[in-house]
């Protein structure tokens, strides 16, 4: 009876932001048979099958799925993956499949949508990448896979997003300049792009990487920080300052326009710096929003505010 016809739990796969070169997390599809009757599939195909990969109740091998019955008031789970290989374009591009499901002489369709966007993916040997001096450019976004540590000079151009991956750091040790503007805020954020609720982007969850750490050893030059329109987001430690020296020279730190939200830590720590924060938001941390321990602070025009709930929340 051609009346007969699945249902989907979703029309459109939709993967936001596909690093290319990398996979993506699973999506999960439902294929329902509402009919009291059985329901064959004569065969499963896709237009292209190039960047997206799927699985019907554990096959992967599309010429393999035909003769697919599916009983009255039964159902079936399509997995769905994305890989995207290399583009041509800095900018994200827009990548479409379509599945097509034959069932009683008429095809339904599943529609495939990703955008791929190439990255700059800096990734060491043995957890760890050392650079004397970095300077991170604007013209693609950049995956920090592992500790990345910077000896001399770190800058960072307006416009710069940087996506951090599980347990990733930045250590700087010298002179850091992020100078972002309204436009083009400098973004420190996780690598999940994907959704960990329906309604909840994966961004909003915090742990997703370690932190920025800004480290002063004894003996050397106190290096100065200048931070401006920099958003940090959902690390576990936020920005956190640190001097070995206790002498009247430290390192200076100006931190403005910026926002440092949502750590399973801290959101930002001075240890020994002199520092001035102004028109800046640093909020929803499960610890200290912030820690001030030696040196001199000037905070003007700023929120501080953690909604986290635990009792400890500071």
């Amino acid at each position: 009876d051609p009346a007969l016809q699945l249902r989907f739990s979703h029309d459109t796969v939709l993967f936001d932001t596909v690093f290319t070169t990398m996979g993506t997390s699973t999506q999960q599809v439902m294929i329902y048979n509402p009919n009291k009757k059985a329901l064959h599939i004569a065969q499963v195909s896709m237009h292209e099958g190039k960047h997206f990969h799927i699985n019907i109740d554990g096959e992967n091998d599309l010429e393999e799925m035909r003769d697919i019955l599916v009983r009255g008031g039964d159902s079936l789970f399509l997995f769905v993956r994305a890989h995207i290989d290399p583009l041509d374009e800095n900018s994200p591009v827009l990548v479409e499949d379509d599945i097509a499901l034959r069932v009683n002489g008429k095809t339904q369709h599943i529609k495939l949508q990703a955008y791929g966007q190439n990255i700059n993916k800096i990734q060491g040997k043995d957890g760890l990448k050392v650079y004397q001096d970095l300077t991170l450019k604007n013209t693609r976004p950049y995956l920090l896979y592992d500790t990345v540590a910077v000896a001399g000079e770190l800058t960072i151009e307006a416009g710069t997003t940087i996506y951090m991956h599980t347990g990733a750091m930045l250590h700087a040790y010298g002179n850091v300049t992020a100078q972002g503007t309204k436009d083009r805020p400098i973004v420190f954020r996780g690598d999940r792009t994907d959704m960990l609720f329906d309604s909840v982007p994966y961004r909003m969850a915090s742990g997703q990487w370690n932190g920025i750490y800004l480290i002063h050893a004894e003996g050397t030059v106190p290096p100065v920080y200048k931070m401006d329109y920099v958003d940090i987001l959902s690390g576990s430690v936020g920005l956190y300052v640190y001097s070995e020296s206790t002498g009247s020279i430290l390192p200076t730190l100006t931190l403005s326009n910026s926002r440092i939200h949502n750590h399973s830590i801290y959101g930002l720590v001075l240890q020994n710096v002199n520092a001035e924060v102004v028109n800046s938001e640093i909020s929803n941390c499960a610890s200290y929003c912030v820690y001030l321990a030696g040196g001199k602070h000037n905070f003007i025009h700023n929120t501080i505010a953690a909604y986290y709930g635990y009792p400890y929340t500071n």
